[in-house]
């Protein structure tokens, strides 16, 4: 599940790229879901160009050829790790509650935390959006009695009637 997981964050992320819509924020999302994908992945679904610019070195090619070959013993996780894991995601089930419960919520609170600790809370870009839209329209005219021309600007967002 988790590089079905990585692998959805990241097409998700390449989708909003496309859009231009803070781009940066979202390359920067996608560095902890590649860091989600592991050596088999990558080395079974690297392009060939990548491979050998990644895996170049003789101790990476040996490495990488016992990933292949399945010799390589993988360690499993140690129970007081599972525990500690399974602990830390029911702490945060229980502290998200409220702000789950808010994001549903018809009136937001933006920027808030509900537990003392601030644990978990609500980060709020774009929690209420106005119904009606107040803009500012610039007119230039040759004379005073007109004709008033507006001018577009290409990152303003046109009529909307």
């Amino acid at each position: 599940w988790r590089i079905t997981g990585a692998l959805i964050q990241i097409i998700f992320q390449l989708v909003l790229i496309t859009s231009g819509n803070l781009s940066f924020l979202n390359w920067l999302t996608i560095v902890p879901a590649i860091l989600c994908l592991d050596d088999v992945f990558l080395t079974n679904n690297l392009p060939s160009f990548a491979q050998k610019v990644l895996i170049g070195t003789p101790m990476t090619s040996s490495f990488v050829a016992s990933l292949k070959s399945g010799s390589l013993q993988l360690l499993h996780t140690p129970m007081p790790r599972k525990v500690i894991s399974f602990a830390f995601f029911v702490l945060m089930a229980k502290l998200n509650i409220k702000v789950v419960q808010n994001l549903l919520a018809k009136r937001q609170l933006m920027n808030a935390s509900f537990d003392k600790l601030r644990l978990a809370g609500t980060y709020g870009a774009f929690g209420v959006v106005a119904e009606e839209r107040e803009e500012l329209i610039i007119e230039s005219a040759i004379d005073s009695n007109g004709p008033w021309k507006e001018y577009n600007f290409n990152v303003k967002p046109g009529d909307v009637n």
